[in-house]
């Protein structure tokens, strides 16, 4: 038999103490076992930290008006079954015509479905010194957008900001 996982999980049959070698077959429950180790072993990957292994990747970041003159910025994500951890760093060292909400792009697809209050996250604002929500809603599939938690003061300006992203993967 073929393993059938990760697409589902195999029935295999269990010899009793009264089983002969040949009942079930001694030779294709080996087979079987092994087949589905391997396919087992596929899924999770080899190497120290295969589950949730860190990738890199570099963010793009936009704001909602205007445009940012000059930045730096990197960022890692490690995906667990659906749930993508997105880490970014971001230098804006010259924030142009840029204001109101900045956007740092991820590099899955985020799933939007029955997002009542959105894929979210946190963010450091080093510069600035304070702490603030990352939020992903109405259909931002691709971003996760930075505001001040007081929502009072534009987000854009110039300095180094950190964040972490939780976002359902679609």
């Amino acid at each position: 038999m073929a393993t059938n996982f990760p697409g589902s999980l195999d029935s295999f049959t269990n010899p009793s103490s009264s089983s002969t070698l040949d009942s079930p077959s001694h030779a294709a429950q080996h087979a079987n076992i092994n087949d589905a180790m391997v396919a087992v072993q596929a899924k999770l990957g080899v190497g120290a930290g295969t589950i949730g292994e860190w990738t890199s990747y570099t963010p793009t970041v936009t704001s909602q008006t205007g445009t940012i003159t000059s930045y730096t910025a990197s960022g890692a994500y490690a995906i667990v079954n659906k749930i993508a951890i997105v880490k970014f760093q971001v230098a804006i060292s010259n924030k142009g015509t840029a204001g109101g909400a900045m956007y740092v792009t991820v590099p899955v697809t985020i799933d939007t479905t029955n997002d009542a209050g959105g894929n979210g996250g946190w963010v450091e604002y080093s510069t600035v010194g304070e702490t603030g929500p990352v939020f992903a809603t109405g259909g931002m599939t691709t971003y996760v957008g930075l505001l001040r938690h007081d929502w009072s003061t534009p987000f854009v300006s110039t300095g180094n900001f950190g964040g972490t992203a939780i976002v359902k993967v679609a």
